[in-house]
């Protein structure tokens, strides 16, 4: 007999076609229900789809490198962050159909996209530490403890309620000798 025909290539997201010739079909691993689940249209409902998915590692590469410039059911747009996966739109493209059960158009732009959830996250990060460094209580310490560094910064359990003029007891008297 003779050998089977290659599969055709396809663009990232197309929906699957039947090979014409013999050979081993391609077959859709999409989840029966998933047609009638709700369908991701931002970033954070696709994260969350992908966890409960338990893609651990695909959740982790959208954190980390997908940029978004559009998101809209069955469509997403995005830059790809430096080190990504060379094959991370495919593989997004392929979870994301096979998970809702529809086609999605995954576009990788060289526009610029946002920033990706981690970087959001690091800016986040570092602006709260930029904060935290220009307290005054933060800037004595450091200053009475040179080499000091600021290892962790937790935010309070409970806000402190601010006191009104009224509320503040008037200085103890100090005990002269």
């Amino acid at each position: 007999p003779p050998p089977p025909a290659p599969p055709r290539a396809q663009a990232v997201g197309a929906p699957r076609q039947p090979m014409l010739a013999p050979g081993p079909q391609l077959v859709s691993q999409a989840d029966p229900q998933a047609a009638t689940m709700k369908q991701p249209g931002t970033l954070e409902e696709i994260v969350e789809l992908a966890q409960a998915r338990g893609a651990a590692i695909l959740k982790s590469e959208i954190i980390l490198f997908l940029r978004p410039i559009r998101i809209e059911v069955g469509r997403i747009e995005f830059s790809i962050a430096p080190h990504a996966p060379a094959d991370f739109s495919q593989r997004l493209a392929r979870e994301l159909r096979d998970w809702t059960g529809r086609p999605w158009g995954v576009i990788v732009s060289t526009q610029p996209g946002e920033p990706s959830l981690a970087e959001r996250e690091s800016a986040s990060k570092a602006a709260v530490r930029a904060e935290a460094e220009r307290h005054p209580l933060v800037q004595a310490v450091m200053e009475a403890f040179p080499g000091a560094v600021i290892q962790a910064i937790t935010p309070p359990l409970v806000a402190p309620p601010a006191a009104t003029e009224d509320e503040i007891p008037p200085p103890e008297p100090e005990d002269d000798p």
